[in-house]
């Protein structure tokens, strides 16, 4: 069957596709921390063919019920599945993600070569190797040739990350069998058989049934890995591969660093631009851009809107003084740092942002953390002309040598200068700065190159003894 070419439809459906399985990084980076790995795999399956078994019935279709197509099947489910998942989670347990990504990128210029010994229609051409060839050299440079440091190093886990790649080379190959077949039937027959293999795995290895009962960031963390990552995935993986074929359709492991770094500018760019939340003392409860073009809505005839008030709330309305149209305050941005922390861990040295937005400077997430972290600590820090910004006006707080070195912990501190306002004794939540400063806090876990631990010390007992 001669290969199609691609048009708009399927390079959309190859995006979408690196967006899905670009996920998986950011799932199994929350996942290791909780559970070991055949129990990931085999739960990411388990629950994957549930979905899709489900959906099929829903949607009149019917599973084959031939040896012959049962055992395509498992065949797929091992070149597919079993080997590049296990293989590709314990290597990232060994080397960093920035370097897995650019060997897991390997998969089209595998593809190619296997294509050509092994099928009629899919020869190599220069055109073809040149293009994968660019492609890969393109996501070297995307991610930072520093990272190429790390190939003298670990020799095994890479082996296992070039394994995996090839893997899913002979599973392109081996699929375009189910040319036949609705997507959504090979999906749901590959992740079954994939689920039945692994059973005998993790009950021997993990023995699920004596670990604890995970969180509800683990489960969610699961739940998205199997429906995103894998039910959804696998069906736009089987439709591009009847459509364009293998070649063409192992080209999303080129595409899935772009899309990171397209989903990062998309999520993140209002939240770190210095016009809009980023504030020089922390993020703000809402964006400056508001200042200039307040946000409106009218409602059977009347016309409310909502405008940026970096300060005192001009209204007695929704909080009267607890102003939070634009102030910085502290509970927001904590669980803001701590969230950028457990994304980096996820993500690791492959995913960047622009920060601030605009400037042109690409860092990581724990970087970011630190910036905001610092930002938050100079409220209380002198200034070039020794004031500190908590002070504000206050001339007697601000210069009174009595007084300037008595800190007072505001509910919350004006969006533009840091000054404290409302209530000065707010040590329930302002007085969090004391982790982002005291040994073991979050700024000191950043600096000091930590990991974050699983359990957040916003539960009260973990890491929390500095402060």
């Amino acid at each position: 069957m001669a290969q199609k070419s691609m048009g708009a439809a399927e390079w959309g459906m190859l995006f979408g596709l690196s967006i899905l399985w670009g996920g998986s990084f950011l799932f199994n980076g929350i996942l290791v921390y909780a559970l070991p790995l055949f129990t990931i795999v085999a739960a990411r399956v388990a629950l994957a063919a549930i979905a899709l078994h489900v959906i099929v019935r829903m949607t009149g279709q019917a599973m084959p019920r031939d040896r012959r197509a049962w055992a395509a099947f498992f065949g797929m489910g091992v070149l597919n599945n079993l080997i590049p998942f296990c293989l590709i989670v314990w290597g990232q347990t060994r080397i960093g993600s920035g370097l897995a990504a650019i060997l897991n990128a390997t998969t089209p210029l595998f593809t190619v070569l296997v294509a050509h010994v092994l099928t009629a229609d899919e020869k190599m051409t220069p055109k073809r190797l040149a293009g994968v060839l660019l492609g890969l050299a393109g996501v070297v440079v995307l991610i930072g040739p520093q990272v190429l440091g790390g190939l003298g190093g670990e020799v095994t886990a890479q082996i296992a990350i070039l394994g995996a790649a090839l893997s899913y080379a002979f599973a392109g190959i081996f699929g375009r069998r189910f040319r036949g077949l609705p997507p959504m039937v090979t999906a749901t027959g590959q992740v079954s058989a994939t689920s039945l293999m692994m059973l005998p795995i993790v009950c021997l290895v993990d023995r699920p049934w004596t670990l604890p009962v995970p969180g509800w960031s683990t489960v969610l963390a699961l739940v998205g890995l199997a429906l995103l990552s894998t039910a959804l995935a696998y069906v736009l993986y089987f439709k591009l591969l009847a459509r364009v074929g293998a070649t063409n359709t192992v080209l999303v492991t080129l595409l899935i660093p772009p899309s990171a770094m397209l989903l990062g500018h998309l999520v993140l760019g209002e939240v770190l631009s210095e016009d809009g939340f980023l504030s020089p003392h922390g993020l703000r409860a809402l964006s400056r851009r508001h200042l200039a073009d307040p946000f409106r809505v009218t409602i059977e005839g009347y016309e409310a809107s909502i405008d940026y008030e970096p300060g005192e709330s001009k209204t007695g309305l929704f909080g009267g003084n607890s102003n939070w149209r634009g102030p910085v305050w502290f509970p927001v941005n904590y669980l803001f740092i701590e969230s950028l922390l457990r994304w980096d861990e996820a993500l690791g040295d492959t995913f960047t942002v622009e920060y601030p937005t605009g400037s042109g400077r690409r860092i990581r997430l724990n970087a970011v953390a630190a910036d905001l972290a610092d930002r938050l600590v100079s409220i209380w820090l002198p200034d070039v002309d020794g004031h500190r910004p908590v002070a504000g006006s206050a001339v007697k707080l601000r210069d009174d040598p009595e007084w300037r070195d008595l800190f007072f912990f505001h509910e919350y501190f004006h969006g533009d200068t840091g000054m404290g306002i409302g209530a000065s004794h707010q040590t329930g939540w302002t007085g969090l700065v004391a982790h982002l400063v005291c040994r073991g806090g979050t700024l000191d876990r950043v600096r000091t190159g930590a990991q974050f631990a699983g359990a957040a010390i916003t539960s009260g007992t973990n890491g929390a003894s500095g402060a």
